[in-house]
């Protein structure tokens, strides 16, 4: 005896419905994973991109004090400090170094 074959809704297998507790909780890890990446940017990339800015910064104005000391006439007096001309509006006049 054979058997009879089942009919074509009988052999194919349905696929859950997708839940609204299952779309919600996808939404959620995928909301916490760009939001660490905006963290993992926001902290340690930037920090890499604003550290080299100003460390370049700093060594073109070493540089060019450097290069105008050297103009600088030498009527220096032992023991005197040194006075810098007043500096010009948003110009740069100094580094500041924090530990």
């Amino acid at each position: 005896m054979s058997e009879a074959p089942l009919p074509m809704r009988a052999r194919v297998r349905r696929r859950p419905r997708a839940s609204v507790i299952g779309v919600a909780g996808e939404v959620l890890v995928t909301v916490a994973v760009l939001i660490f990446l905006f963290l993992g940017w926001q902290l340690w990339f930037n920090n890499v991109v604003a550290t080299a800015s100003q460390r370049g910064a700093a060594d073109a104005l070493s540089q060019q004090w450097a290069t105008d000391r050297q103009k600088a006439p030498a009527v220096e007096v032992p023991g005197a400090p040194v006075v810098m001309a007043v500096p010009q509006a948003a110009a740069a006049f100094g580094n500041l170094i924090i530990p």
